[in-house]
């Protein structure tokens, strides 16, 4: 299953508040967190602990959105002053 979304609404890269953000406004136009978890093949008990931040989505989830989850390694700067 795929909901459409708002392409204007919504940025291409959503951080976690954002993306329960976008879920709550689905939840709204589908009726119900409990609409919106027959929609998208899901629990409700599952979708409510995502939404109350208890788990992270699945990429099941992801995917029924149109987003897909990445995970980013950024060096830490070196202090200055100091040479390894």
């Amino acid at each position: 299953h795929r909901i459409r979304l708002s392409p204007m609404k919504y940025p291409d890269v959503l951080n976690q508040r954002e993306l329960l953000t976008l879920l709550g406004d689905h939840a709204i136009l589908e009726g119900s967190q409990k609409n919106l978890a027959k929609v998208l093949g899901l629990s409700e008990s599952y979708l409510s602990d995502i939404m109350r931040g208890m788990r992270a989505p699945s990429g099941k989830l992801l995917a029924a959105i149109g987003f897909k989850a990445e995970t980013r390694y950024v060096r830490i700067p070196k202090p200055k002053g100091k040479k390894r």
